[in-house]
């Protein structure tokens, strides 16, 4: 995918970075901010970024979409591509703003922006799938693999179009995958799993980067392992600040954003 070079915004000298040799690096102002077009688990993700105090500024986190809205919804002219929900679009043009970019064109923004709506834990918690089994296990009911398929498909059409439309106009950005299933008593995790399989495939073959941390944090059927469960014993959808940090740091690996320590955020 083309990379985003970034103009003459300056740059931000970072020292004592590890493995290097100087013991100082440069890094352009635009590797200390980051674009969160997400959910919920964006939203955790923003929240444990600003309590680091670590240099690194992030806008945006949970937009306001619509089951059938949101960054699967867009509209594309004249090489201007647009958010089509008012409330998402204007959410959009007020992140941009505040992290002194705006613009209410995608293609324009200058960050590097993580999308995260449409998960797949979203996608793989639909009761539906009751009737598929990826590893077709006896007493289940049976639903092929390629109606399995038909169904990612056009549920994930939308959002891969605009990632298509993302990296042809060169932006810098990355999926990430949500967490996985908490439920143990349904193959709602093998679910899950064939999904997710689904997707990065899809990704990957458009050169779209993926943050998926659910080796580190699920077992081989997508249940989440209990020390990243959220603090909260009734929410069945969320990490703890423990998953959101491991996902923090494929993040910040993925731009090459190099957190800053709090003794030089205090100093800026």
């Amino acid at each position: 995918m083309p990379g985003y070079m970034p103009g003459s915004l300056g740059c931000l000298t970072v020292s004592g970075l590890p493995g290097s040799a100087s013991g100082t690096e440069e890094y352009p102002l635009t590797n200390t901010q980051i674009l969160f077009l997400g959910d919920s688990h964006a939203e955790l993700m923003a929240k444990v970024i600003r309590k680091m105090n670590c240099g690194i500024r992030v806008y945006g986190g949970a937009m306001i979409y619509r089951p059938s809205g949101g960054v699967g919804i867009f509209e594309y002219e004249d090489g201007c591509l647009r958010f089509c929900v008012p409330e998402v679009h204007e959410q959009f043009i007020e992140w941009t703003r505040a992290a002194g970019a705006e613009t209410d064109n995608l293609l324009e923004a200058e960050l590097p922006m993580l999308f995260s709506a449409f998960g797949v834990k979203h996608l793989a918690r639909n009761p539906e799938w009751q009737f598929f089994s990826p590893l077709g296990r006896s007493g289940s009911h049976y639903v092929s693999r390629q109606v399995f398929e038909e169904i990612v498909r056009s549920f994930y059409c939308r959002l891969l179009q605009f990632f298509d439309l993302l990296a042809e106009g060169g932006r810098r950005f990355a999926y990430l995958i949500s967490p996985g299933m908490r439920e143990v008593d349904t193959h709602q995790g093998d679910v899950f799993m064939a999904i997710r399989e689904w997707l990065l495939a899809a990704l990957a073959e458009r050169g779209v980067p993926a943050i998926d941390i659910t080796d580190q944090t699920c077992d081989q059927h997508g249940r989440m392992r209990e020390e990243f469960f959220s603090e909260n014993p009734e929410d069945m959808m969320h990490g703890n600040e423990a998953w959101a940090a491991l996902a923090i740091e494929a993040c910040f690996r993925e731009f090459g954003m190099v957190p800053a320590d709090a003794a030089l955020q205090e100093g800026r």
